[in-house]
């Protein structure tokens, strides 16, 4: 029953374009995101998220299914390149208030393919956690109905239909892309050390949505980095070909 309410409303046809590019995970991916956390402060941190009754795990929804052969596998930037391949990433993981109201990440780096500066995170590094987790912050939006109250599940169907149907919709109508990001850095970012990324939504006005969010240091909570972003819905005119065409060249 709640499927076909899901199925009414149009979610089914709803993937953030971080799902776009990961779809299921590798072997390799998935152990790469089940490895024991980097330190202490990573673990306590994901074992209060995972105990907080109003919290849930989106990301788990991407260890359904069987794990695509290695030769298979999307490259995501920070699962694949960054996570598996390098562990320049040790850690990343997105938990959601189940109201939609706020989405975090908990992140940790290696000393090892992260640094611009010596021992220094790169800027670079910093706006594309900000990005990737405003991807997830834009779809916990998107996934909020007023047909199925239950996030969680609306977030794990979707993701588990898109999984099992390679012709699924996933041209981002309802999602959009990233149109502007603008990161404010406060101090620097450690190598080997761990942050924690929280975003919410400011406001939506017509096709547009503004997300705001903070990176802090775990575990002394010291205030790294800000950042805006800008999400854009595609216009309803806009043929479908083209947005898989932008799909394919950018993800």
């Amino acid at each position: 029953k709640i499927q076909k309410k899901m199925l009414r409303s149009g979610l089914f046809a709803i993937a953030p374009t971080s799902l776009v590019a990961a779809k299921c995970l590798s072997k390799e991916e998935r152990e790469w995101w089940q490895q024991p956390a980097a330190n202490r402060a990573v673990a306590d941190r994901i074992k209060k998220f995972e105990n907080d009754v109003s919290m849930f795990q989106p990301d788990t929804a991407l260890l359904q299914g069987p794990a695509l052969p290695a030769a298979d596998k999307l490259t995501h930037v920070i699962y694949d390149t960054l996570g598996s391949r390098t562990n320049a990433v040790s850690t990343y993981r997105v938990f959601a208030k189940r109201d939609g109201s706020e989405v975090s990440a908990v992140a940790s780096f290696s000393d090892r393919g992260v640094s611009g500066h010596p021992g220094i995170i790169h800027g670079g590094l910093t706006a594309l956690l900000f990005d990737n987790t405003f991807g997830w912050t834009n779809f916990i939006v998107a996934m909020q109905s007023s047909e199925v109250n239950d996030l969680e599940f609306v977030v794990s169907e979707t993701i588990r239909h898109l999984l099992n149907d390679n012709k699924a919709d996933t041209s981002t109508k309802k999602i959009g892309f990233t149109a502007n990001l603008s990161v404010n850095y406060r101090k620097p970012v450690a190598a080997e050390s761990a942050v924690l990324i929280t975003t919410k939504l400011e406001f939506m006005e017509g096709r547009k949505r503004k997300l705001t969010g903070t990176m802090v240091s775990l575990p002394t909570g010291v205030h790294l980095a800000d950042a805006t972003a800008l999400f854009v819905l595609p216009r309803e005119n806009q043929p479908s070909w083209l947005w898989r065409k932008l799909l394919s060249r950018f993800f």
